[in-house]
């Protein structure tokens, strides 16, 4: 199906078309992984078409406020409802963790601190956190 975009449902003798573009992300070096033999040289090869590298975010961590604001924002859309804002205190907190989970870390924090912080959290970033936490 990727490199004809044609395919055929089980059963189905009739051929479709189809154009798609396939977004896949990992954690691994594919490269290294189709080398060692644990990943398919050509489903590599058909996925690598047009590769988009995003650095991790604990390398970003400017990007933090931007991904918390709009967290927040799809989070008080949902419940229409107005939430704390964090400060900028908050947020130096947040970026000061390593964030291994990367992004989707973000909106999951827990217990009301990252989880190898040593120093919790103010009650308002707590309660946006927790939020955020059971909505994800």
């Amino acid at each position: 199906m990727l490199q004809e975009g044609q395919y055929e449902r089980v059963g189905e003798d009739v051929t479709r078309q189809v154009d798609v573009r396939i977004i896949a992300a990992t954690n691994r070096n594919l490269k290294k992984e189709v080398a060692r033999g644990h990943f398919r040289q050509d489903l590599f090869c058909r996925l690598n078409v047009f590769p988009i590298e995003v650095a991790p975010l604990w390398f970003r961590k400017g990007d933090i406020p931007l991904l918390a604001g709009y967290f927040l924002m799809l989070l008080q859309k949902r419940e229409n409802r107005t939430l704390p804002r964090l400060s900028s205190a908050n947020l130096k907190q947040l970026q000061s963790y390593y964030w291994p989970g990367n992004v989707r870390e973000l909106p999951k924090v827990d217990q009301g601190r990252p989880p190898d912080s040593p120093t919790p959290m103010n009650e308002k970033t707590k309660t946006v956190l927790e939020v955020y936490r059971k909505s994800a």
